[in-house]
C-alpha cells in the first residue's frame, strides 16, 4: 500500500463517516490498524491531508478536520485520487463534472459571504468579458478569471487551487469549443449569476451556477 492508497483511505473514512470541521481522526495508531498498514504510513497520508488543507495537525492533541466549508472538496479529491491509484487518466467528461460541483459550491458560498468591494471587483472583471466577446482566447481567460474571482470570495484557498487547477485542464478545449452563440449564452449567465451574489441568493446561486457549468458537459454526453 503506497502513499495514494493511504491519502485516499483517509479521504474515504472523513466522508464516509462525515466528519466535520473540528471533528477529531482516530489516532495514528488506530488508523494504521483499521487501514493495516504502519503508523509512519498513517502519518505521511495525514501529511498529505494537511498540505491539501484537509486536515489540521495539532502535536499532542490529535489530528483534526479543517474548515472545509463542504464535504463536496473532500469527494472533488477522492474521485482524482480514486483514478490516479487505479492508474486511470481522467477523461474530459469527468473534470467537467468536477468542475460543475465546484461552481456550484463557490457561487453559493459568495452569495453567503460576499462584500461590496467584492461585488464591485466581480462586476468590472463581466465588463471585461463584453469588450472580449468577439475574442476567443481573450474571453476564455476573462471567464477564468471570473471563476477564480468567485473562489477567492469564498475566503478558502483550497477551492481557488482546485479552480486553477481545473482551468488549467479544460482551457485547450474551452477554447477549441468556443463559438460567438455560446459567449453570449456564458455572458448572460455572469450577468444572472451576479445579480443572485448581489442579492444573497445563496440556494439560487448554487442552482444557476449548476446549469452555467454543466452545458459542455451536456454537449460531451449527446457527443457519446
Amino acid at each position: 500500500m503506497d502513499e495514494l492508497d493511504i491519502t485516499q483511505r483517509l479521504i474515504d473514512y472523513i466522508r464516509d463517516n462525515n466528519l466535520v470541521k473540528g471533528d477529531r481522526l482516530p489516532s495514528g495508531l488506530a488508523l494504521a490498524k483499521m487501514f493495516d498498514c504502519s503508523a509512519s504510513q498513517i502519518r505521511t497520508g495525514l501529511i498529505s491531508l494537511s498540505a491539501l488543507g484537509l486536515v489540521e495537525i495539532r502535536p499532542r492533541s490529535g489530528c483534526f478536520v479543517s474548515s472545509i466549508k463542504s464535504q463536496l472538496v473532500i469527494g472533488v479529491f477522492s474521485t482524482y485520487l480514486n483514478q490516479t491509484v487505479e492508474n486511470r487518466s481522467i477523461g474530459l467528461l469527468s473534470i467537467y463534472e468536477m468542475k460543475t460541483m465546484l461552481d456550484s459550491e463557490i457561487f453559493g458560498i459568495a452569495a453567503e459571504v460576499r462584500t461590496n468591494n467584492e461585488l464591485i471587483a466581480l462586476n468590472e472583471l463581466i465588463k471585461k468579458q463584453e469588450v472580449l466577446i468577439d475574442d476567443t482566447v481573450g474571453f476564455v481567460t476573462a471567464d477564468e478569471a471570473m471563476h477564480e474571482k468567485v473562489a477567492e470570495i469564498t475566503r478558502n484557498s483550497l477551492f481557488l487551487a482546485l479552480m486553477k487547477s481545473l482551468h488549467g485542464m479544460l482551457r485547450q478545449d474551452r477554447i477549441a469549443h468556443s463559438q460567438p452563440n455560446s459567449r453570449k449564452d456564458i455572458l448572460d449567465d455572469h450577468h444572472a449569476l451576479f445579480l443572485k451574489i448581489k442579492e444573497n441568493d445563496v440556494l439560487g446561486a448554487k442552482e444557476f451556477a449548476r446549469k452555467h457549468s454543466n452545458r459542455r458537459t451536456q454537449s460531451l454526453l449527446e457527443e457519446l
